[in-house]
Parts: structure tokens; C-alpha cells; sequence
């Protein structure tokens, strides 16, 4: 074996860890944002899901700016792809404020595809080494509950 790395102590392990750690963290915290209001305790209205949805994919920016300047060094390419990807989320759900019906519901399911697209890209930073498992531990529960957030308004 000699300087082989066993998988099992690389990077990746960790990656898929916090990544499904995030997972169900961001689903119950969405399903939590969808059964009661945080301020008015009433049943939240799709509209309302639509802005917490907006405020957590600034929040979830915010997040990466730190995390994209690490993985540029290593990845500019999956640095610039993280960017888009979380810039495409917070740029869908806008449009769909606009937007009716079935078309509304298309950028929605753009949007829980784009926040599908920038947990596997964070994965993959952490499995190649660009940034620690735990550095984007608080960004894949972000993005898992935007996902959920936005896979719901898509329904």
C-alpha cells in the first residue's frame, strides 16, 4: 500500500457525511418553516415560503463567500460553478414572484435543481481536498433546506 490513501480516510467519507447530516437537518427545518409561521403561529401561505426562500438564499451566499475563495485556489472552475449555481437559485426564486401558474412552477423546479447542483459541487470541493468537510457543513444545511424550500413552492 505503501503512500495509498485508503478511501476511507479521505476527504471524501467526511463530505458525504456532513452532506447527508445537512440533508436532514435542512428538511426538518423546512418542514418546520411550512407547518407554522416563526412570528404568527398561523399556517405560512406560499408567498411566505416564496420570501424565506429569498432570505435564506442571500443567508446561504453570505455563507459561500468565504468557502468559493478557498476552492478558487485549487478549483476556479468549481469555484465559479458553486457561484453560479447559488446565484441561479436566489435569481429563479425572484422570477418566480412574478411568474403564474405553470411557468411558475418551472423556475421554482429550476431553482431545487440549482441547490441540487451546489450541495454535490460543495461535496466535491471537500472530496478533493479544496476546503474541509466542516467548513461547508453550515452551507449544505442551508442549501438542503433552500432545496426543500424551493422543491415545495415547485409542487
Amino acid at each position: 500500500m505503501g503512500s495509498e490513501m485508503c478511501i476511507r480516510d479521505s476527504p471524501l467519507p467526511r463530505a458525504l457525511g456532513a452532506m447527508v447530516a445537512s440533508r436532514t437537518e435542512g428538511r426538518e427545518r423546512a418542514a418546520q418553516d411550512l407547518r407554522v409561521g416563526p412570528r404568527t403561529g398561523r399556517t405560512p401561505t406560499t408567498e411566505d415560503v416564496m420570501l424565506d426562500a429569498q432570505r435564506v438564499s442571500m443567508e446561504l451566499i453570505e455563507v459561500l463567500r468565504e468557502i468559493v475563495a478557498r476552492v478558487r485556489t485549487g478549483s476556479p472552475d468549481l469555484a465559479d460553478q458553486v457561484r453560479r449555481a447559488a446565484t441561479s437559485v436566489a435569481l429563479n426564486l425572484a422570477e418566480g414572484t412574478r411568474r403564474q401558474g405553470r411557468d411558475k412552477k418551472r423556475v421554482y423546479r429550476i431553482a431545487a435543481a440549482e441547490a441540487q447542483e451546489l450541495k454535490t459541487a460543495l461535496a466535491v470541493a471537500a472530496a478533493w481536498g479544496d476546503v474541509e468537510a466542516e467548513q461547508v457543513a453550515a452551507a449544505l444545511a442551508l442549501a438542503e433546506r433552500l432545496g426543500a424550500m424551493t422543491y415545495r413552492l415547485a409542487r
